[in-house]
This record gives C-alpha cells, structure tokens and sequence, in this order.
C-alpha cells in the first residue's frame, strides 16, 4: 500500500534502515571548480533557484551524494531544483530513517554491497475506496514487499540501486490487487577517468492524480486514483580541464518519463489527465574559469532541449545562452550576476513563445561546511522571479532547509526536471545534489495535469536530533497558474498549503515510537471546492526483534473532503508487519 512518501513499499523499507566542504576561498570553487551546475532549457533552475544557472549552485555533487563531487555533467537538466520538503514521493528509505533514527547514512565502502530482505504487512482500514462516509468499504490488505538495495564503490563506478516491489492484496476489493512497482537508481560510469563519463539515473513510484493528499503521498489510494509513473535518464558527458584556466563540459542528456493511469475528467466530461509520455534530447555545452583568476568566476553555457511528447510538449524546445559572473567578496561570501538569451516554444492552448533576455543577480553565504544560504533575483520563462536556496546548521543538533523556486512545466516535465538535479545516498534515500537535504520529486497535494503550469513552491523544515528523539517540523506551500491546456484538455489552476510534525523517541535500545501529525489546505475551484482540508496523524511502533528481523506496528488516521464533491471522509488504518533480511 502507498505509505506517507506516497509510494507502496509496505514494511520492508525499515529492513533497509536497518541494514544499515569548507568555505569558498576563491570565485572558482564557489562555482564548483568548473565542473558547476548550470540550468539551461530544460531544467528551469540551478539548484533552489526556479531561474536560471550555474550563479548559485556552488558545484555539483553535493553531501549526501554517493558520486564523487564536481564529477556530475553541467547540462541544463542535471542540476535543476529539487522542489523539497523532509520526504519525497517514493522514497525507500528516507521515511524509515526519520522513523528509527539510525543516524545519518553513511558513504558506501570501497567495492561492492548487497542487501536482500523481504516484509510482509498485513492492514486493515475502514475505508479502502476514500469514499464519503455513507459509502465507506473495510477491507483487509496484505502486502508482500521483496527488496534488493545494492551499492558499487569502485574507480570506474560508482552508484546505488534500489528495487523494491509491492504485492497488494485485498480481501474483498478485488479489483484494487496491484503489483506497485518501486525503484531508485543513480549511477556514474567512468569510461575515460577525468574526461569521460555516464550518468544513469531513474525512479518508479505511485503518484496521486486528484491530489488533496498529504504533499508525500497518502497511505491509501483507490486504483482509480493512481498514475503508475517512471522516468529515466542517460547522460555522457565529456569534461577537458585546461590547468587552472577553465573547464569546458560537453553534455548530452536523453530522459524518458511515462504516466499511467485513469483519465481524470472534471464535472463537464473534459479531462485535465490523461496518461502520456514524454522523451527530451537535451545538448549543453559549458566552461567555467578556474583558480587562475582568482576572486573572479565566469561560466559560459549554451543549452538546448527539444521534447517529443504529447499535448503541449508536442515539438516543444527550449534553447538558452547565458554568462554568469562571480565575485567571492570573501571566503564566505560570493556575488554574482548572469545576462543572456532565452527563446522557447510550447504547443498548448493558446501556444506559447518566449523569446527575450535572461538575467540574475545572486548571494551566496558559506557561514560553515555544513551550511550555505544563496539568494537572488531574477527574470526566465518569460516571468521574474525570487529563489531561495538554504541548508543550516543552526547547532550541532539542528539543521534548517528553506527553498523557494519558480518553474515552467508540466506534471511529467517537473517530475523529469527535478530528478536530474537530487542524487542517492548509500541507503537509497534520494537527496538534492547540492544541498543534501531530502527532496519531494512531487507534489502530492496538488493534482496532477497534462497542462503548462507556472509553479511557485516555498518549504521549510527543521530538524533537531537529540539522543533519544529526533524532531522535524515542516512548511509547504505550493501555488499553480494555468498558462497553456493540452488540445482536448481543460486545466486549472490550483494551491495548497500544508504544515506537518514528526516526532521519534527510543523507548530502548531495540524499541521505538513515532508519531506524525499533517494538516493541509488545497484550493482548486474547478474541482469543486474553494478550500479542501485534510488532515493525517499516526502512531507506530518499531521492535528491532533481532539483528535480521524487525517488526512494526502503526495506526493511521486520515480525514479529508472529495474535492468538495462527494463529501467528507474518515479512513482509519492499522498496520502489522514482520521484515526479514537475509544478507
């Protein structure tokens, strides 16, 4: 079944918990040491930004990252913005980790490692279908859930894969069995060392089409209301460095995303989803000065996307050229300004051409190794634009992420942007190349569209780790405007705003508790409802039973209205599990 990260893992995700860069002193390694991150057509940002480039991402590869940092291409996809809170959609760790607070994962070991497990959860809920109260269906749910994580650490790879499918059996909706299919991959190929590489990433997930879930997905979802969904990419890239002048990338990236499931249609019959499929031919070229020129920084990038896809992304493009320069005041503090040309083409209704200048003017504070602030101002997409982009460490024990980011996109081109800019850690826990925090590759609050939205995301967590509990508190808030519907498609536009608690303690050494507290607000008139509120708590248990067997068990609460449509409803869960590892 879909848990909180929105996807079905069942309780084999807590086997794998259990298997379980100082202040720029020139302009040159506030940029990354020339491998940098710049944004180009296809992404819509540098890392946090929602504008263009390679002004703020500070490098590539960033904590957490199990490929070796500055190594990652600078295309205009690779680096994009993760659009993040504390879990993303289909994470298979991540959850579990704030769950049982093993402590942060660590860096793979040199050479190979493999861990099988497979869990078996059996629920029961009150209301399988999240129909309104009069119509409400019990059921009980069986999920099988095998697991395969394997990490490489070697000279010429170096990458982290995860495969962990689900088996949902109901008792007597049958209609709803499913076989969920789960997987994180991210992966560096070193064909010629220091000049010559491959980089493969994908991910397969669940994702809610009508929204109104918490923004990591709900534990539950009817069929009807699921978009199978998988995006996957391949980028070689060539990098020549010529001494401490500068580094010239050269970068292809082809990334393929699909979406499937039920046609979502509004009260009149007109749909505003419907499962497509989308492929982007991405060409980046960029060279970025090194230490020769000391305090002074300057990327060249010349990026170009084209996507073949359908409604609105049929013959779409996007081409962009910019000049970023950096000036590191101090070893804490870099400035920096970007200008050039963007021209980009979209097929919707009515159709849309951007052509015209780019611009920006960013900050970026390096107050420690563990923290960095950038922010700035600026004009791409045809619309001008703050961004955000923050990891502190307020102490030793808490740290505080805070983003905000505008971007031009569809459901399945946001999806395909954002993944090229996070990475995995040794556990499998998708993270932002940059930052390291965990990011949200998707929305679940917000439904999902065919359409050209223009997207405005602000979160902010917090995170404090104590010696026997472990604290988060998060922030939301998403705003969609409608720019272009697909032919045959109508669209809206749409927000939400949610606020969430997560709160663990370990009652022993092989015991601990958990309780999670999300209350969001989704507003899409079109769907019905000015307002539709909803609201998920939990309680759960974790009993490490022995070193390879762990067991869970969890009670969920979620209230919610049906887009102001078919009235209130009361899903009520419990959940028991068993997890075995076998190596």
């Amino acid at each position: 079944m879909l848990n909180r990260t929105g996807r079905a893992i069942g309780p084999l995700a807590l086997l794998l918990a259990c298997l379980a860069a100082s202040p720029p002193a020139t302009a040159a390694d506030a940029a990354g040491g020339g491998a940098g991150a710049s944004t180009g057509a296809g992404s819509g940002a540098s890392s946090g930004t929602g504008t263009s480039s390679g002004t703020t991402s500070g490098g590539t590869g960033g904590t957490g990252s199990t490929l070796p940092t500055g190594a990652l291409p600078a295309s205009g996809t690779i680096g994009a913005p993760a659009v993040g809170s504390t879990v993303r959609l289909g994470d298979l760790g991540q959850q579990v980790y704030q769950s049982l607070r093993f402590g942060p994962p660590s860096l793979p070991q040199p050479g190979w490692t493999a861990h099988a497990a497979i869990g078996v959860q059996e629920a029961f809920t009150d209301n399988a279908l999240q129909t309104a109260n009069g119509q409400r269906k019990s059921d009980f749910i069986t999920t099988i859930t095998p697991s395969l994580l394997v990490t490489g650490n070697t000279r010429l790879l170096q990458g982290t894969v995860v495969y962990a499918p689900s088996v949902l059996v109901y008792a007597s909706n049958g209609s709803q069995d499913t076989v969920d299919q789960s997987f994180n991959g991210d992966a560096l190929v070193t064909l010629l060392p220091d000049t010559l590489f491959v980089r493969l990433q994908g991910v397969a997930t669940q994702q809610v089409i009508g929204g109104s879930a918490t923004p990591a997905g709900s534990t539950l979802v009817a069929r009807n209301n699921v978009a199978n969904t998988e995006s996957f990419s391949i980028s070689p890239y060539l990098t020549e460095r010529f001494g401490d002048t500068g580094t010239l990338t050269l970068t292809y990236a082809l990334s393929y995303t699909n979406q499937s499931g039920n046609t979502a249609t509004l009260a009149g019959g007109q749909p505003y989803f419907k499962g497509s499929w989308l492929v982007t031919n991405e060409e980046s070229a960029n060279f970025t000065t090194g230490n020769r020129f000391g305090r002074i920084n300057d990327t060249v990038l010349v990026d170009a996307a084209q996507n073949s896809g359908q409604g609105v992304l049929k013959g779409a493009s996007q081409e962009i050229v910019t000049n970023t320069l950096r000036y590191a005041l101090t070893r804490l503090v870099t400035v920096s300004g970007e200008i050039g040309y963007q021209r980009a083409r979209y097929s919707g209704i009515p159709p849309l051409r951007i052509d015209g200048l780019v611009w920006q003017a960013a900050l970026r504070f390096t107050p420690g190794p563990s923290s960095s602030i950038t922010i700035g101002y600026g004009r791409k997409d045809g619309a001008d634009s703050g961004f955000l982009d923050a990891s502190v460490a307020l102490t030793a024990r808490t740290t505080l992420y805070a983003s905000y980011t505008e971007s031009l996109a569809t459901s399945a081109q946001a999806l395909q942007n954002s993944l090229a800019g996070t990475t995995l850690d040794a556990n499998g826990n998708l993270v932002s190349a940059t930052t390291g925090a965990p990011v949200l590759l998707s929305n679940q609050s917000l439904a999902q569209q065919n359409n050209l939205s223009r997207t405005r995301q602000f979160s902010l967590t917090t995170t404090t780790r104590l010696p026997r509990d472990t604290i988060s508190l998060s922030f939301l808030h998403s705003d969609q405007k409608l720019i272009a519907t697909s032919p045959g498609f109508t669209g809206f536009s749409q927000h939400t705003t949610s606020a969430s608690i997560d709160w663990s303690h370990a009652l022993g050494p092989y015991l601990t508790a958990n309780a999670y507290f999300d209350y969001g607000v989704q507003s899409a008139a079109a769907l019905g409802s000015n307002n539709t509120n909803q609201y998920t708590g939990s309680a759960s248990l974790t009993w490490q039973i022995s070193p390879s067997l762990t067991g869970n068990l969890e009670y969920i609460a979620t209230t919610f209205d049906q887009n102001g449509t078919g009235g209130s409803s009361v899903q009520n869960e419990i959940l028991v599990g068993l997890q075995k590892r076998f190596f």
